[in-house]
């Protein structure tokens, strides 16, 4: 996981550095908990390279890119530097040009000015507004065709205002969006196809000018000859590709570095630039989920690659196109038990998420025994578990359990159909020595509800997590039919006051039909909805463009409606 590296830096003096910024470094650290912003990155890139402390090393900030931009940026090194070029930022001196590769059926054919006034709004988008309203700024862009092949186009963008997003909320309302933007537009590609191409100034010192380039980045390249297609059929683009995987989890990294969280998903799919292809770091070894067919010279390709990154080993899983199509994955052919390079894993491999320790297999069938699009749930759980009776349904290998135990549970109860995956949660639970704290029931989840509701027996936290497909004696589980009736007999065992973790994985239900499902089963139960907070994606779980993540969760914290 690189922190920062050399050739990254188009110029340096004495008084400034000018950075080519790769996609996926952020300008700005998201929390404080991890510094993965540019800045800081170069701070610590310096004084290593000058032997001194951090401390020591002042570096000054004067402007920022989207962290899915790349390309200039510019930093000053010297405190005596920061005057000038804070006034030619403020003048507007400071030259700015962009490239982007958009896809669009009408486009100026000649230079264009676009002038917007921009609003901020919901969900940090930007939103084009009008000359009246107080709270909008002017924008202003000259955009220019440079290229054209069928229906896509590389543009030439200089900005002559310096608005949050600009470039992008601009091109969206000309109909022209970004090329793999998620926040405003539609077009799949394999990153944010926008580039920061030139930058124009005067040297702080003896005000002589500097004219700096950054060359057009492999993807918007590709991009124009081919149009949206996976990373994998081009080594330098899936090279590419993957270095902006890794960038997009640093943080990740540094925590896997640290042993704090270890297992993560490093490539999702098309939201990554690698159509139906997974991979998944569990500890040293890697897991490579396929759905679908995919050409064997690019499955090669791929597992080369990845292998040039240092795991031990890597698995392969055949995943179908289909959730609901049926597999043997004691084939060989699906699911083979030994690694496709490296070498092999431990029958267990233990990973932790936060700190909680979880007991994964990497050699048997498709799953691993833990779902890594719920790690930022299980930390919610377990900072909300404190003192509280638990009810963790469909519990699988006892991961919510885990981190409920973890986070100071007073009692976990885990349902699940199968007695395996309830014997695979109690050696989780044992690691942690929590036995006399955790019970597991081996039935299906409505006959355990059902019992619980005669014995009026309460919890204070639900999990309701059901898999997408499944069977049981009352017949197959559809989760557009029966997802509403599950969460009415999971509140009918809720406290007079309590919380409930709602989520769901599957394409054909949305965010907002999840928020539907709950508020009615919380009428059903005669409950009232204190509260309710959609769930966030995680950062290496990103949606594609225009579409919802396929994880979908919400947290809701409830109160029992006295009769009368």
């Amino acid at each position: 996981m690189p922190d920062f590296a050399p050739e990254w830096i188009v110029y340096e003096d004495d008084d400034l550095v000018v950075v080519n910024k790769p996609a996926g470094v952020p300008c700005q650290a998201a929390s404080t908990a991890c510094a993965d912003d540019l800045p800081t990155r170069l701070q610590r890139f310096v004084a290593a390279r000058r032997g001194v402390p951090v401390d020591e090393v002042y570096v000054g900030t004067h402007q920022r890119l989207d962290q899915d931009t790349s390309g200039l940026v510019l930093y000053t090194l010297r405190k005596e530097a920061n005057a000038s070029i804070a006034q030619q930022f403020e003048e507007r001196s400071v030259e700015k040009r962009y490239l982007a590769a958009v896809c669009a059926q009408q486009l100026p054919e000649r230079e264009a000015l676009l002038a917007h006034f921009l609003v901020k709004s919901a969900g940090g988008r930007m939103e084009i507004s009008h000359e009246r309203d107080a709270r909008a700024k002017l924008a202003k862009t000259r955009v220019r065709v440079l290229e054209r092949q069928a229906d896509r186009a590389l543009l030439a963008l200089s900005i002559e205002t310096g608005r949050t997003h600009q470039i992008r909320a601009q091109l969206a309302a000309l109909g022209a969006p970004v090329a793999g933007d998620a926040l405003y537009g539609k077009t799949p590609a394999c990153r944010l196809l926008l580039h920061a191409h030139e930058l124009s100034f005067r040297h702080p010192r003896d005000g002589r000018p500097m004219q700096l380039r950054a060359e057009l980045p492999l993807a918007l390249h590709d991009y124009l000859g081919h149009g949206a297609r996976p990373a994998y059929h081009d080594a330098a683009l899936l090279r590419q590709a993957l270095a902006t995987a890794l960038q997009h989890r640093f943080a990740l990294g540094r925590a896997a570095d640290a042993g704090e969280t270890t297992a993560f998903r490093l490539v999702h799919g098309a939201a990554d630039g690698c159509d139906e292809l997974a991979v998944e770091v569990f500890d040293r070894w890697l897991v490579v989920r396929l759905t679908g067919a995919a050409p064997e010279p690019a499955l090669e390709l791929v597992l080369d690659a990845l292998h040039e990154l240092g795991f031990a080993g890597i698995y392969l899983k055949r995943h179908p196109r289909q959730a609901s199509d049926i597999v043997d994955p004691r084939d060989e052919s699906i699911a083979p038990a030994l690694p496709v390079r490296g070498e092999p894993a431990p029958e267990t491999v233990r990973v932790f998420e936060h700190g909680m320790p979880f007991e994964t297999r990497l050699h048997e069938g498709l799953r691993t025994g833990l779902f890594l699009d719920q790690r930022d749930n299980r930390l919610r759980v377990r900072e909300l578990a404190a003192g509280k009776r638990v009810l963790n349904l469909f519990s699988y290998t006892g991961s919510f359990s885990v981190a409920s135990l973890c986070g100071g549970a007073a009692h976990v109860s885990s349902v699940d159909s199968s007695r395996a995956a309830l014997a695979w949660a109690e050696r989780n639970v044992a690691t942690i020595d929590a036995e006399a704290r955790h019970r597991w029931l081996a039935r299906d989840a409505f006959d355990v509800l059902e019992r619980f509701a005669k014995k009026a027996e309460r919890f204070d936290l639900i999990i309701v997590d059901p898999p997408s497909y499944s069977t049981s004696k009352r017949g197959r589980f559809r989760v557009q039919q029966d997802y509403q009736a599950l969460c009415r007999a999971a509140l009918a065992t809720l406290s007079d006051t309590g919380h409930l973790l709602a989520c769901l994985n599957h394409h054909g239900v949305s965010q907002a039909n999840l928020r539907r499902f709950v508020h009615g089963a919380a009428e059903q139960a005669g409950l009232r909805v204190l509260h309710m907070k959609d769930v966030s994606e995680q950062r290496d779980f990103p949606a594609q463009p225009g579409q919802e993540p396929l994880a979908k969760s919400v947290l809701v914290q409830l109160q029992r409606v006295a009769p009368g």
